[in-house]
C-alpha cells in the first residue's frame, strides 16, 4: 500500500524559497497549457509525442521537465474523461430504472459542469521523480532530511531542509521511501511503499455507526471523545457552517475538522477485531441542503481515514445498507418507526432502551439480509415487523435472534 507524509518547507532560506516557488508556478503553468491543448483531442497517449510538446516554447523549464508536465496533464485529462464516462453510464442505468429523480438531476448537473469547465489548476500538484530530485535521509547536519531539486531549468539546484515527523518515522519503519515527491506551495509530500499485510481471520465483527455529533459509535460502545481543547465533531461543523465558503476561515475550519477526524479515529481500539461493518455512503439521506453538504464532506473524510486506519491494522471493512438499522431493536429485532425518538432508542415490543447510535452500530455488526422492494410492499415500518437473520416476519422466532459480541 502507498502512504504519504507532507513536510513543511519553512526551514528553507529566502533565495531558495523564491527559486522553489518559481519552479512550482512555472511547472503548473506548463501543465495548464498542456491541458488546454489536450482538452479537445480524442485520443490522448500517456507519453506525449514531440508534435505536442514542441508547442510549448515560452518557458525556461528543461525539455525533460516539460515532458514530465505533459505526462501529468495527460493523466489528468484522461482521468477526467474516465470519470465522466462512469457518470454517463450511471445516468443511463438510473434513467432505465425510472426512480431516484433527485439523483438523476444532480448527476446531470455534474456532467454538464464537467463538460463546460476544465480541471482546476489549484488542485494540481507537480510530481517529480528521481530524474529531478535527490533524497538524503539521516543527514549528519541539524536537519534530518535534505531533498535537492535539479535538472528543472535555469541551472537551478535547490537544496531543501526538512524535519522528520512522528508519522514520517512510523512509515519509514514499516516501508520504503519512494524516490518521488509532490510539491505544494509551502510543503513537500514524500511517498512510502508499505508491504501489504494479511487481513485477520480471528476476532469479532464490529459495527460502526458514523454520525455528525460524534465521529463514530461502535457496537462495543466506543464513542469519539472531545479533543484536548474540548472540540467535538459537532462543534467544529457548527463553526464551519458559520464561515463563508472560500474564505480563509472556512479553509481553516475544514482543516480543523479533518485533523479532528484523524485524531479521533486513531483512538479507536481494534484489538481482537477482524472486520468492521459501516454504513454505505451511497444510501445516506439528508434533511437540509446545509446538512447534506457538510455531512457529505464529513462522511467522505471519515470513510477515507477509517479505510486507511483499518488497512494498517489488517482489519477488513464491509459497507452495509443502513436502511432501517436505526429503527430496528438490536435485542429482539422488532423494526418500527416509533422505536427511535431522537438520541434515545426504546423498543415498543421488548422495552430495550439505549443510545440510538449504539443500537444502530449493533445492527450493522449483524450483517442482516437486505430488505428488498418486495419486502417493503409486504411489510411497513409504520406498523412494524421482525427483522432477523432469516429475513422478515410478523411474529418473533426466537432461534432467529442474534446477539451482539461486545467483547
Amino acid at each position: 500500500m502507498i502512504r504519504s507524509v507532507k513536510l513543511s518547507t519553512k526551514f528553507i532560506n529566502k533565495d531558495k524559497e523564491n527559486n522553489y516557488h518559481s519552479v512550482f508556478t512555472e511547472y503548473l503553468n506548463i501543465v495548464k497549457q498542456f491541458i488546454d491543448i489536450l482538452w479537445d483531442k480524442k485520443n490522448i497517449p500517456s507519453l506525449l509525442p514531440k508534435e505536442i510538446t514542441n508547442n510549448i516554447t515560452d518557458t525556461w523549464l528543461t525539455q525533460r521537465a516539460i515532458q514530465s508536465a505533459g505526462k501529468l496533464a495527460s493523466s489528468i485529462v484522461r482521468g477526467t474523461r474516465q470519470k465522466q464516462k462512469q457518470r454517463l453510464y450511471m445516468l443511463r442505468q438510473l434513467q432505465k430504472e425510472g426512480t431516484q429523480t433527485k439523483k438523476i438531476i444532480n448527476l446531470q448537473r455534474k456532467i454538464e459542469k464537467v463538460n463546460m469547465s476544465k480541471p482546476n489548476i489549484n488542485d494540481i500538484h507537480p510530481e517529480l521523480d528521481s530524474r529531478f530530485i535527490e533524497i538524503n535521509v539521516d543527514n549528519p547536519t541539524s536537519f534530518d532530511i535534505w531533498i535537492t531539486l535539479s535538472s528543472i531549468g535555469n541551472k537551478l539546484k535547490i537544496p531543501i531542509p526538512l524535519k522528520r515527523t512522528r508519522v514520517f518515522n512510523k512509515w519509514n519503519e514499516l516501508g520504503k521511501l519512494k524516490p518521488t515527491v509532490r510539491l505544494y506551495k509551502n510543503k513537500i509530500e514524500v511517498i512510502f511503499d508499505i508491504p501489504d499485510g494479511q487481513y485477520r481471520t480471528d476476532g469479532r465483527i464490529l459495527g460502526l455507526d458514523i454520525g455528525i455529533k460524534n465521529t463514530y459509535t461502535t457496537s462495543d460502545n466506543q464513542v469519539s471523545l472531545p479533543d484536548n481543547h474540548g472540540h467535538t465533531l459537532e462543534s467544529i461543523i457548527n463553526k464551519l457552517s458559520r464561515k463563508k465558503k472560500g474564505s480563509k476561515g472556512f479553509e481553516r475550519a475544514q482543516q480543523h475538522r479533518k485533523n479532528y477526524i484523524n485524531w479521533s479515529i486513531n483512538q479507536l481500539n481494534l484489538s481482537k477485531v477482524k472486520q468492521i461493518n459501516i454504513e454505505d455512503i451511497k444510501y445516506l439521506r439528508y434533511k437540509s441542503k446545509t446538512n447534506r453538504a457538510l455531512s457529505h464532506w464529513t462522511y467522505t473524510d471519515i470513510f477515507d481515514k477509517l479505510g486507511r486506519y483499518c488497512e494498517e491494522q489488517n482489519v477488513s471493512v464491509l459497507t452495509v445498507n443502513p436502511r432501517y438499522t436505526s429503527q430496528r431493536c438490536s435485542v429482539c429485532g422488532w423494526t418500527q418507526k416509533k422505536n427511535r425518538k431522537g438520541k434515545t432508542f426504546c423498543c415498543v415490543k421488548c422495552g430495550n432502551t439505549c443510545d440510538s447510535d449504539l443500537n444502530a452500530s449493533c445492527n450493522l455488526s449483524f450483517v442482516l439480509p437486505e430488505i428488498s422492494r418486495e419486502d417493503c410492499s409486504n411489510y411497513s415500518n409504520v406498523s412494524g415487523f421482525y427483522w432477523n437473520k432469516n429475513g422478515l416476519s410478523s411474529e418473533l422466532i426466537v432461534s432467529n435472534v442474534q446477539k451482539v459480541e461486545n467483547i
